[in-house]
């Protein structure tokens, strides 16, 4: 564990001590979770941090981890920003100890289940933007994916011993996974089910009431997921994500990870024909796992399948590290492969580190705002009010200032992601694009952050702030 801690602090300690700079963000999309998380923290409520007029606005997916993340930053008195960043270490060491007590509890030696435990958090990325290792993007998917691990694991409890402790725990660890996406939730039900019907006796009746358990206490989610169904806004944001639209042709990288998920269920049904507990157990999660990387050709709807990948590699790695101990029990010989897996680890987030590097470089107001415009954030947090509303047209400032102040957004590039029409999303980016003192805007606006040549043109009254260094000034829309 110390090893993972080391790995995924290692990026953040470099920028911090060789730059000087807090690693907030090592992707675009991180923005867009940080900031739910420190809107729900200074709001108190369902706000969306970044566009005005939408508070308590209806979501299309549960905000559960950051709902605890903020909750976190509120019982500790840790920044959010600071709480996110502690989190990239800390969800990843839990990983790695859900992975382990996973591989010990289905039969793995203590050596054996470190080494899954370890190539579990190790595992390469497979987003669009393989910079740092998976799980240091910990809102999604680090910590869905310890609440998925943390589920399999009380399931597995019921399926050793069954219990009214063990189902509880179970049909706890799904009813709450039914509030993360549905990726998870999927396989963790689906899998339950068909581990209840391989079953037989007692076993099979205590899986049923775990799932008749889970079932219930998620049954909220599943409803709101049902509600939000039959709302206009709701299906044009899920078709601008590409979510839930039709298409049976297989989505882009399914077809080598399907291939993948294949193999690894042939593995295990040849080594199920053994004594191997991992084996009989994992075989439904991971017949469920595969199938939903494809199911868009049964059911005609896409879900982005690259996220499901993320639900089977801890799996795939029990069973990799089950066949190892099949064929190479002793135990010593295992520390060759542990340093291998940690040296290329160690390359993994040397190299993150320097993507972030020219990241910060090539687009400093989205990777270090907070040192770009220093001055402007801290006026608009001493003269703006909370909530009041700032309209930019740069679409990396409109990313990250809401991390840095308490101020919501006219418009900004990650709006898409929130439930709203195509219509009024246009109206935005097109009112943002036009503006200018004077002209009347659809919708309201407090100030307008202007970079560069946005400032030359502005008049001096009401121009309320002006910082030649930073390039930047704010313009007073409302009196």
């Amino acid at each position: 564990m110390i090893a993972v801690l080391f790995l995924y602090a290692l990026p953040v300690a470099l920028a911090f001590f060789v730059d000087g700079k807090l690693l907030y963000a090592e992707t675009a999309d991180d923005t867009l979770y940080e900031a739910r998380v420190i809107g729900l923290r200074w709001s108190g409520g369902l706000s969306n941090p970044y566009l005005s007029e939408h508070q308590n606005s209806q979501r299309y997916m549960s905000e559960i981890v950051e709902q605890a993340l903020s909750y976190g930053s509120l019982l500790t008195g840790v920044e959010p920003l600071h709480l996110v960043i502690l989190s990239r270490m800390l969800a990843p060491s839990l990983i790695f100890l859900f992975v382990y007590a996973l591989g010990r509890q289905l039969g793995l030696h203590p050596p054996f289940a470190f080494l899954a435990g370890l190539l579990a958090d190790l595992a390469p990325s497979i987003s669009v933007e393989p910079y740092a290792l998976r799980y240091f993007r910990v809102i999604s998917p680090a910590t869905h994916v310890l609440l998925f691990l943390g589920t399999i694991y009380g399931v597995s409890a019921v399926w050793r011993r069954p219990s009214w402790k063990t189902v509880t725990l179970a049909g706890s660890g799904l009813g709450l996974v039914l509030y993360t996406p549905i990726y998870y939730w999927t396989c963790a039900l689906l899998g339950t089910g068909l581990l209840a019907l391989f079953s037989r006796g007692v076993t099979r009746r205590a899986l049923l009431v775990s799932l008749a358990l889970g079932l219930a206490l998620g049954s909220v989610s599943l409803f709101h997921f049902v509600q939000l169904g039959a709302q206009p806004d709701v299906n044009e944001t899920l078709s601008r994500l590409q979510l839930m639209i039709p298409g049976r042709m297989p989505e882009p990288g399914a077809l080598p990870r399907f291939i993948t998920g294949l193999a690894m269920l042939a593995v295990l049904r040849w080594s199920a024909r053994y004594p191997c507990k991992w084996a009989q157990f994992l075989v439904p999660f991971c017949i469920t796992g595969t199938f939903m990387l494809v199911q868009n050709v049964l059911t005609n709807r896409q879900i982005q399948s690259y996220h499901m990948v993320n639900c089977l590699i801890p799996l795939w790695m029990i069973v990799a590290a089950g066949v190892m101990q099949r064929w190479k029990p002793e135990n010593s010989r295992i520390l060759w492969e542990v340093a291998l897996i940690c040296v290329v680890g160690l390359v993994v987030q040397v190299s993150s580190y320097r993507a972030w590097q020219r990241g910060v470089k090539d687009d400093p107001a989205l990777f270090a705002l907070d040192q770009l415009i220093p001055n402007t954030i801290s006026w608009l947090n001493s003269h703006s009010s909370s909530g009041s509303v700032v309209l930019t047209r740069d679409d990396s400032v409109s990313s990250s200032l809401p991390l840095f102040t308490r101020n919501r957004l006219f418009t900004a590039h990650y709006i898409f992601q929130y439930v709203i029409s195509n219509r009024e999303l246009e109206s935005r980016e097109e009112a943002a694009k036009t503006w200018r003192p004077g002209k009347e805007l659809p919708y309201h606006a407090d100030y307008f952050l202007g970079l560069g040549s946005d400032c030359s043109s502005l008049p001096a009254i009401r121009t309320v702030f002006r910082n030649e260094t930073e390039s930047t000034c704010v313009y007073q829309i409302t009196p």
